[in-house]
């Protein structure tokens, strides 16, 4: 959902904000050829329209305006108002206009415009590179309008930002670059993994029709109008792939930016669109496209059964073939290949080994120009070839051996001057690569970069990986996943303090030292107890986003939450393994060991202190340990369990507990796989089912799964939890 006050009002308050500014009277005066009498009409520009300010007689071939105007600022110039008018750039000093009646604007002549000069010459460029552009004129308002105008629907949020950044401070208060920060949170509302934003539109006959009815299989949200060439050139496209795979799975839901029903009807006709149309048959003022960022069309948006944007601008071929991925060359189904998960666990020998150490600092030779650096916690860069001051790559290794398959990978890279660079990540022999790098620029907020893949699976993983990087003085954080630290958890729990009782522990340490940190939440008395845990493994951050989601719904002021908390004692260890993380390792601690198949032996002080932590706080027999869960990442997401055939403290919780979620997020389907069935116990939830009878289990989510559906489904997990553990346990 677009937060309160869309683009298109913003829009307008800018420029109302605008016109209540210190105004002027312009010096425009001009002359029209072959036309002796008549007007003509000055117009202000308002988001790709024109309204009528004032209107001037032609006198003898004559006219001029003397009207109050902010300056300077984009005015048409029109002998009639249902054409679109001539662009002029007008400000302070005189400036004149030559029109010629009978070829309408094809002689213009503005002069005594610097702006106008500019923008004459930029649209008789061919490829112009706004950065450069942008560069060699950051104060004009030119510079701002043709970001605006002609790049907004070309560029990526970040290069949006970008290019803004490039642009004199004066300028940011503008309408069009106020317009630009908005667009950028929109854009990022609807990229590929986002929740599609829901919306109700009539159809040609005026019913109304809700596009989330549509989520079945794949559907495409199609932006078009008749009026538009391109898009009715990219038609025959879309209703070529309609009709291959409408019997697999494939729908199209149009969204018409036209104006009259009638050239909409006619075009749907036409061109044979026989599939869901719609229409607020309002133009550009479309809410809907308002909603998704459209600010050129064609347009569309492919989004599955659960609402997930999983492509956009997908034209010509490029449609069909996503569409062959997705469902198959054979009919397949619109449901994607299920996830298997892993297989038995072994034992393993879990005393410490040797780690390999990195060498922290920054890469960096004399007279280089770009400089990349790995010494903060979570950073892994191994080595660094350059082959030019372009062209750059990065060897990634692991901590130690066997090679694990999280090849984890953090650094920070910057340039004197800004630049764009392609870095190649290799491997160690035998390792794959599987994170899609993400972009940040303070180590907090992170995004995917522009032409970065994310389509790697486990079958297809490549050896190497390159993409591209726009360097500069600022910092760019380049990782496979965003950074959580151990800094920010303790801030985590913190804020988690501020919405119900806490008792912070620190239950031990870890092998480097470092504390281990366990929060007892809820009735310390209460003789019913849950366990939550986290973090065992260091790459595994959207585990670590979906038990934070689990846990504050735990900690939520609701009267759900607070009758829960009064009646269980809830542990909470939510970053098992904080010498693994803070040095990037790719699986293991300090002791280069998997703590999660140390359960069984327990050589490690991590597993160690959780453990003597519970035999002190069951030791008397009557406090229960219901219910744990531990939260990991892989592929995708999955639900590992005790073999049901097993019988813990209460039996099908568990499994019951999973139909819950199932019928409570409409479309979504668990994926559960039971992983233990008979000793040896070397994972955590193994153990704690053989050792308490605890209804445990492994909460996996998918690397690349949305992050507001791991905060949804982690909502949702906890609220199903409370309400069935409440009225089941003894």
């Amino acid at each position: 959902m677009m937060r309160r006050g869309n683009i298109m009002a913003l829009l307008l308050s800018s420029f109302t904000a605008l016109q209540a500014q210190t105004k002027q009277a312009v010096e425009l005066s001009g002359k029209v050829a072959n036309m002796q009498t008549g007007k003509v009409f000055l117009q202000k520009f308002d988001n790709k329209l024109f309204t009528t300010v004032d209107v001037a007689d032609i006198t003898n071939g004559k006219f001029a305006f003397h009207t109050p105007l902010v300056l300077p600022e984009l005015y048409g110039i029109s002998l009639d108002t249902s054409r679109t008018p001539m662009y002029v750039f007008l400000e302070k000093g005189p400036i004149t206009v030559q029109l010629d009646s009978a070829r309408y604007y094809a002689n213009t002549v503005v002069t005594g415009s610097a702006s106008q000069d500019l923008f004459a010459a930029f649209k008789k460029q061919e490829n112009v590179n706004i950065s450069d552009f942008i560069k060699a004129h950051p104060a004009s308002l030119v510079s701002a309008y043709v970001l605006y105008r002609n790049y907004s629907y070309k560029l990526t949020p970040e290069q949006i930002q970008e290019n803004i950044a490039l642009l004199d401070p004066s300028l940011h208060s503008t309408p069009y670059v106020t317009f630009l920060k908005e667009l950028t949170g929109v854009m990022a509302n609807v990229a590929i993994g986002k929740k599609a934003p829901d919306f109700t539109a009539n159809d040609p006959e005026g019913k109304p029709v809700k596009f989330s009815d549509h989520w079945k299989g794949y559907v495409l949200l199609d932006f078009w109008a008749s009026w538009c060439a391109p898009c009715r050139k990219e038609n025959p496209n879309v209703v070529a792939a309609f009709q291959k795979y409408k019997d697999k799975g494939f729908s199209v839901y149009g969204v018409s930016l036209d104006k009259a029903k009638e050239g909409w009807v006619k075009a749907i006709a036409n061109d044979h669109l026989d599939w869901t149309q719609v229409s607020e048959l309002n133009y550009w003022q479309s809410e809907i496209a308002k909603q998704y960022g459209v600010r050129a069309i064609p347009a569309n948006f492919l989004i599955d059964s659960n609402g997930i944007i999983v492509g956009k601008n997908l034209r010509g071929e490029q449609l069909q073939q996503k569409l062959e991925e997705l469902l198959g060359k054979s009919g397949g189904t619109a449901t994607k290949k299920v996830f298997k998960g892993q297989g038995p666990i072994q034992a393993v020998n879990t005393e410490s080994r040797p780690v390999q150490r990195q060498w922290k600092g920054i890469f960096n030779e004399p007279g280089d120009y770009v400089f990349f650096r790995n010494d903060f916690d979570c950073a892994r860069l191994n080595g660094l070839v350059k082959t030019n001051d372009s062209i750059y790559t990065a060897l990634i290794t692991s901590e130690n051996t066997p090679i694990n398959g999280s090849p984890w990978y953090a650094f920070k890279v910057w340039s004197k001057k800004p630049k764009r660079i392609t870095i190649t990540l290799t491997y160690q022999q035998g390792a794959k690569h599987r994170y899609t790098p993400k972009f940040s620029k303070d180590g907090k907020t992170w995004t995917l970069p522009t032409d970065a893949s994310v389509d790697v699976e486990p079958d297809s993983l490549p050896d190497k990986y390159s993409f591209a990087v726009n360097a500069g003085p600022d910092t760019v954080w380049v990782a496979g996943q965003e950074l959580y630290t151990y800094q920010q958890v303790l801030g985590w729990i913190a804020d988690l303090g501020k919405q119900t009782k806490l008792t912070t522990l620190t239950i031990g340490k870890t092998r480097a030292g470092r504390p281990l940190t366990l929060v007892k939440m809820g009735n310390l008395h209460s003789k019913k107890r849950i366990l939550i845990l986290g973090r065992q493994h260091p790459p595994e951050v959207t585990g670590q986003f979906a038990l934070n989601a689990f846990v504050e719904a735990l900690a939520a002021n609701t009267v759900q939450a607070k009758a829960f908390k009064e009646q269980f004692l809830i542990y909470v260890i939510p970053f098992m393994n904080p010498d693994g993380v803070a040095d990037g390792n790719w699986r293991h601690n300090e002791g280069g060991i998997d703590l999660n198949r140390d359960w069984q032996d327990f050589h490690q002080p991590e597993s160690q202190a959780v453990r003597d932590f519970l035999k002190k706080e069951l030791a008397d027999n009557e406090n229960k340990l219901l219910f744990s869960i531990d939260f990991h990442s892989t592929w995708d997401d999955i639900y590992y369990i005790v073999d049901p055939k097993l019988k813990g403290n209460m039996p099908g919780f568990v499994t019951d507990w999973l139909q819950q979620l199932k019928e409570r997020i409409p479309g979504y389907v668990p994926n559960v796989k039971p992983l233990y069935s008979a000793p040896p116990t070397s994972t955590a939830f193994s153990y704690l089912f053989q050792q308490y009878g605890t209804e445990a289990l492994v909460y996996e989510i998918g690397d690349k799964t949305p992050r507001d559906f791991i905060k949804h489904k982690g909502q949702v997990a906890a609220e199903a939890l409370m309400e069935m553990l409440s009225s089941r346990a003894k």
